[in-house]
C-alpha cells in the first residue's frame, strides 16, 4: 500500500504553550488521498518546575520530587477540553478528556503492562513518568507522543477527501494541578519542602498523520463521547444523561470534591465508592438496561457493578484494572452499562448507600463529583 508521511504545527503557533492555551490544528488532505483511519498522533516536549515555600523561582522537579501525571491517562492528562471538526461541523467536543482516557486505559492494562508496554512510554503511562518528567535534558523537557482520544481518530473508515475535504482538532490544555500531582505526604505548610504549586510548559508540539490513495466511502461512522457532570451528596442519589447522537454505553467515575485541584492529590482518580447497596439503571424511567437492579438480591453488588462496568467500555478479559479487587478499591472504581442503541432517551443511575455508612456524602466532605461519559456514534 502506498502511504504519504504528513504533519501539521498548530494553527496558532508559538514557541511554548501552558496551562489553559489553545492549542488547534488544521488537516487538509491532498488531491486524490484519503486521511488513514487511527493514525493521527500529537509529539512533543513538556518541561515540569515546582515552586516552593519561600520560593519566588520556580525550579526543575527531580525523580525525589514524586511528581506525576496519571499513570492510566500519561500525557493525555494536559488536555482538559477537545473538539472535532469536518467540514465547518463540530462533531464531538469532549469535556474532562483525560479523565475518559484514564477509564479506557483501566479497562484495557494493568499496571504493569503499561510500565513495561513499548507503546505505553511515549505517552507517559505508567508507574514510572516521574522519572521521565525528572530526568529529560532534551531541549524542551520530556518527549511525548501520543494519540488522541477524538472522534476524528475513532472511524471505521479512512477519510477521503472528497467527503472531508478539512478538519479540525481543537484542544484546551489543562491546569498544571488537573495533570500533574505529587504523591509523597502533605509535609507541613510551611515546610522548606512544601511544594506549593507546579507548572509545565508544551514545546515543539506536531500533529501527524498517513494518507493513502482514496478509495470510494459509502458512509464514515465515527465512535462519539460526550460528558455530563452531577454530583452525589446523600445516601439516595439518582443521576440522569442524555447524549446529543446515539449511544449504547455509559461510564462513570467519581471523585471525592475535597481532593480536587490540590498539589497533593491525583484529579484524575477514579474514587472508590464504598457501601453501594443497591445500582439500578433505566431509560426514560420505564426500560431497564438491565433486567434486574444490581444488589437487588443477597449477594454483594460490587462483582457485578465491575463487570458491567467493564463491558461499557469494550474491556481486555485478560489484562485491566477494573476487575481487580485492590485496584478496583483504591484507583480504578467505576459504573456502568452496556445497552441496546438508544438515542434521545434519559438514561437513569440510582445509586443507594448503606444508610448505617461511615461514608455519608452528605457530611464530613464526602461528596463526590461524578464524571458521566456516554458513548455514541455519528454518522457523517
Amino acid at each position: 500500500m502506498v502511504m504519504f508521511y504528513c504533519s501539521a504545527q498548530p494553527s496558532n503557533i508559538k514557541p511554548f504553550y501552558g496551562a489553559y492555551d489553545q492549542v488547534d490544528w488544521v488537516i487538509k488532505p491532498a488531491m486524490g488521498r484519503s486521511v488513514m483511519s487511527n493514525s493521527f498522533r500529537i509529539s512533543g516536549n513538556i518541561a515540569v518546575t515546582k515552586l516552593l515555600y519561600g520560593q519566588t523561582a520556580s525550579v526543575p522537579v527531580t525523580a525525589a520530587d514524586q511528581v506525576f501525571l496519571d499513570p492510566f491517562a500519561g500525557i493525555h492528562g494536559i488536555v482538559k477540553n477537545v473538539s472535532s471538526l469536518v467540514n465547518e461541523r463540530i462533531i464531538e467536543n469532549v469535556s474532562s478528556y483525560a479523565r475518559y482516557v484514564s477509564q479506557k486505559t483501566q479497562a484495557t492494562n494493568t499496571l504493569e503492562s503499561l510500565t513495561s508496554s513499548s507503546a505505553s512510554i511515549p505517552e507517559l503511562k505508567g508507574l514510572l513518568n516521574n522519572v521521565s518528567l525528572a530526568l529529560s535534558t532534551g531541549a524542551g523537557g520530556c518527549p511525548f507522543s501520543f494519540k488522541p482520544m477524538v472522534a476524528l481518530n475513532r472511524s471505521n473508515t479512512d477519510l477521503p477527501v472528497s467527503k472531508f475535504n478539512q478538519m479540525k482538532i481543537l484542544m484546551t490544555l489543562a491546569s498544571a494541578l488537573e495533570c500533574l500531582y505529587c504523591s509523597l505526604p502533605e509535609p507541613s505548610q510551611t515546610a522548606d519542602d512544601h511544594i506549593t504549586s507546579l507548572t509545565f510548559t508544551i514545546s515543539n508540539l506536531q500533529l501527524n498523520w498517513y494518507e493513502v490513495p482514496e478509495v470510494s466511502i459509502p458512509r464514515t461512522v465515527f465512535k462519539t463521547t460526550y460528558l455530563t457532570t452531577q454530583s452525589i451528596v446523600s445516601l439516595n442519589t439518582n443521576l440522569y444523561v442524555t447524549a446529543p447522537t446515539i449511544f449504547d454505553t455509559v461510564s462513570c467515575s467519581f471523585i471525592l470534591q475535597g481532593d480536587r485541584n490540590k498539589v497533593y492529590k491525583n484529579d484524575l482518580l477514579c474514587n472508590y465508592i464504598p457501601s453501594i447497596t443497591r445500582l439500578e439503571f433505566t431509560i426514560n424511567g420505564l426500560d431497564s438496561p438491565l433486567v434486574y437492579a444490581i444488589g437487588g438480591g443477597a449477594s454483594p453488588p460490587y462483582q457485578d457493578i465491575a463487570l458491567n462496568y467493564a463491558k461499557s467500555l469494550e474491556y481486555d478479559t485478560d489484562k485491566n484494572c477494573v476487575l481487580n479487587k485492590l485496584l478496583s478499591e483504591s484507583v480504578a472504581f467505576e459504573i456502568g452499562v452496556a445497552f441496546h442503541a438508544q438515542q434521545n432517551s434519559k438514561l437513569g443511575i440510582a445509586i443507594t448507600l448503606d444508610q448505617n455508612t461511615n461514608f455519608n456524602p452528605s457530611v464530613g466532605g464526602n461528596g463526590l463529583d461524578s464524571f458521566i461519559y456516554t458513548n455514541g456514534y455519528l454518522e457523517v
